[in-house]
C-alpha cells in the first residue's frame, strides 16, 4: 500500500485483518510522522512490518527535524528498523511508538525528550541497552517490557521519574546506574532476577519498600554519595549483598 503526503489521520480498524500486506511506501517521511494513528489497526505497519521510503526500506531511521512528537503507533511491529536517531526538536515519544519493532538494536534518545509512552519500545527484543536522558520526567507502563536490556543508564540530571513497577519487567538486566539527582526509587525494578549490579548516584536519599522486591541476583550496591544521607527501607531478598 502507498500512503500519500495529504493523509493526516487514519481511523480504527482501517486496515483490521489485511494480513497479506507486506510492505508500506511513502515518499515523505516527515508527513508519515505527522499522521494520527487511531489505535493498532490504524497503521498497516502492524501487518505488512517494512516501510518504505521513495522504493527504500527504512533500516536506520533518522526523524526528521521538523517533527516535535512521535506520535503514537507511528512505528509499530516496523521489523525493518536497525537504528532511530531522534533529534533534538522531539519532546515526546508516544504510546506504542515502536512497539514489536524487534530488529531495532539501537536507540538514540536526546536531551529534549521529557516523556516515554506507554509500551512506546514493548517487546523491542533487539534492544540490549538504554540510556534515559537528563530532560525524561515521565515513563509510561511496560514502556520497555520484554525487550533484552541487559544494561541501563538512568542518567545524572534526570528528575524523579514517574514510573511504575512494569516498565523494566521481561528483560535480563544486569546492571543500573539510577543517576544523582533521582532521589526516590519506588518499584520499577521489581522481580528482575538477573539483576546483580546496581549504582545509586550522589544524591539518592531514599530506596522506597518493595524497590528492588525480588531481585534475588543483586550481589553489588555501589552508593556513590554518604551512606548515611540514604533511607534504605526496601529488602534485599537476602542477595549476598556487597558494599
Amino acid at each position: 500500500i502507498s500512503i500519500g503526503n495529504s493523509v493526516t489521520s487514519i481511523g480504527t480498524d482501517a486496515f483490521n485483518g489485511c494480513t497479506g500486506l507486506t510492505e508500506v511506501n511513502i515518499t515523505d517521511l516527515s508527513a508519515w510522522c505527522k499522521i494520527d494513528f487511531a489505535e493498532y489497526d490504524a497503521n498497516p505497519l502492524n501487518y505488512a512490518h517494512h516501510l518504505k521510503l521513495n522504493g527504500t526500506e527504512v533500516t536506520n531511521l533518522v526523524i526528521p527535524n521538523d517533527i516535535t512528537e512521535i506520535k503514537q503507533y507511528a512505528f509499530c511491529d516496523c521489523d525493518g528498523l536497525t537504528s532511530v536517531t531522534i533529534p533534538n526538536s522531539v519532546t515526546l515519544i508516544g504510546n506504542y511508538a515502536f512497539l514489536g519493532c524487534n530488529g531495532l538494536t539501537e536507540v538514540t534518545i536526546p536531551n529534549s525528550v521529557t516523556s516515554i509512552g506507554s509500551y512506546a519500545f514493548y517487546g523491542c527484543t533487539g534492544l540490549t541497552s538504554i540510556t534515559i536522558p537528563n530532560s525524561v520526567t515521565e515513563i509510561g507502563r511496560y514502556a520497555f517490557w520484554n525487550c533484552m536490556l541487559n544494561t541501563l543508564i538512568i542518567m545524572d540530571g534526570v528528575n524523579p521519574i514517574a514510573m511504575d513497577g512494569n516498565i523494566f519487567a521481561g528483560n535480563p538486566l544486569t546492571s543500573i546506574y539510577i543517576g544523582r539527582t533521582m532521589t526516590n526509587v519506588t518499584s520499577p525494578f521489581k522481580g528482575l532476577t538477573s539483576l546483580s549490579k546496581v549504582t545509586l548516584g550522589r544524591g539518592m536519599t531514599s530506596l522506597q519498600s518493595g524497590a528492588f522486591e525480588g531481585c534475588t541476583g543483586i550481589k553489588e550496591l555501589v552508593i556513590e554519595g554518604d551512606e548515611s544521607a540514604i533511607t534504605i527501607d526496601c529488602k534485599f531478598d537476602n542477595s549476598p549483598i556487597e558494599k
